[in-house]
C-alpha cells in the first residue's frame, strides 16, 4: 500500500462505507484487520480501482473550450440564435 492511498479521502470514505455495517459489531482488532485486507484487495483488483475511479467526483470546468460554459459562474452564452428564414411553400401545380 502506498502513502497516497492512505491519504486519499475518497478511497478511505469508500472503505468506511463498505465497513459501516461491521463497525461496533466485532472487536476493533478484527475490524482493523478486515479493513486492511479489503484495502489491499481493492488496490490489487484492476476492476475495483477502475470502478472507484469512475465513481470519483470530478470538478466541473467553468469553461468549455475557448468560451465560458453555459451557466458557469453566472455567464450566459452570447446572444440569441441566428434568425432562420421560413420555408416558402410552392403554390399551384
Amino acid at each position: 500500500m502506498t502513502d497516497d492511498d492512505e491519504k486519499d479521502p475518497f478511497f478511505e470514505d469508500t472503505l468506511d462505507e463498505a465497513m459501516a455495517d461491521l463497525q461496533g459489531k466485532i472487536p476493533p482488532e478484527q475490524f482493523a484487520m478486515i479493513r486492511g485486507v479489503l484495502r489491499e484487495e481493492m488496490r490489487e483488483d484492476a476492476t475495483a480501482m477502475r470502478l472507484l475511479g469512475a465513481a470519483r467526483p470530478r470538478a466541473v470546468p467553468k469553461q468549455s473550450g475557448d468560451r465560458p460554459a453555459s451557466g458557469a459562474g453566472g455567464v450566459e452564452p452570447p446572444g440569441p440564435p441566428a434568425a432562420v428564414m421560413p420555408l416558402r411553400r410552392r403554390t399551384g401545380g
